[in-house]
Parts: C-alpha cells; structure tokens; sequence
C-alpha cells in the first residue's frame, strides 16, 4: 500500500473541520491513519494542519518585488486582485530590487508571476536570435 503524506493528511482533516458530527469523523479519521501503520506522524499531520489552517485565514504569503519603491503600494492593491487557481487569498510583503528596470514579479508558493521589463527583453532577446 503506498504510504500516504501528512500533507494529504491535513488537507483532508482541514476539508472536514465544518462537519457537524466532527467526533465520528475524526474517528474514522484516526481509524484510518491507525490502519495505514502512521499514528507515528500525526506530530507532523497536525503541523501541516496548522499551517493550513493558518492559511486560510490569513491568506498564503507572496513576495513581491517592485522596481521602483513608489509604486509598492500601487502595485500591491494591483497584485491583490491577480487569481490564482487553489490560492483564495495571500498576504503581500513588497521589497525593492535593484535588478528590474521597471514592472514586478510577483512569487505565490511555486508560482512566479514576471511582469519585469527586464523578462520581457529577454523574451525579446531569444525570439530575435
């Protein structure tokens, strides 16, 4: 049987923490945990859970860097309303990076949203040679 990550864990715990007989299901869910041979992971089940949970209510921290430091909040309220699907909401800590010319890049988990110039000339670049 493959073993199950503590990660699919929490998610299906974080799934099941509205339900309104929430004794029963933990049962089952401890039953199934019990049954897989992983009770020894439930320290780190229950982290991930955590993180989830935090998550989901403060929103997924992103990075964003912003060529020119005027424009961080701009761009900020901007990048608030980007959707990115299986991301509800994300907190935003903006810096400046002396490496764009102008734009910003927009980091979310694994997922990089490059809308520097500095990308675009390099786009350029390799369609022109």
């Amino acid at each position: 049987m493959k073993k199950i990550a503590p990660k699919h864990y929490a998610q299906a715990l974080s799934r099941i923490s509205g339900e309104p007989d929430l004794g029963a299901v933990l049962d089952n869910f401890l039953n199934l945990v019990r049954k897989n041979g992983q009770l020894s992971g439930l320290g780190e089940v229950l982290s991930e859970y955590e993180r989830l949970a935090l998550e989901k209510k403060e929103g997924i921290a992103a990075d964003l860097s912003v060529a020119v430091s005027e424009n961080k909040l701009k761009i900020s309220e901007l990048a608030k309303q980007i959707k990115i699907p299986g991301i509800e909401k994300f907190k935003i800590t903006a810096r400046d990076d002396k490496d764009l010319l102008a734009g910003f890049k927009l980091r979310v988990k694994d997922i990089l949203i490059d809308a520097s110039v500095k990308k675009k000339i390099t786009d350029l670049k390799k369609i022109l040679t």
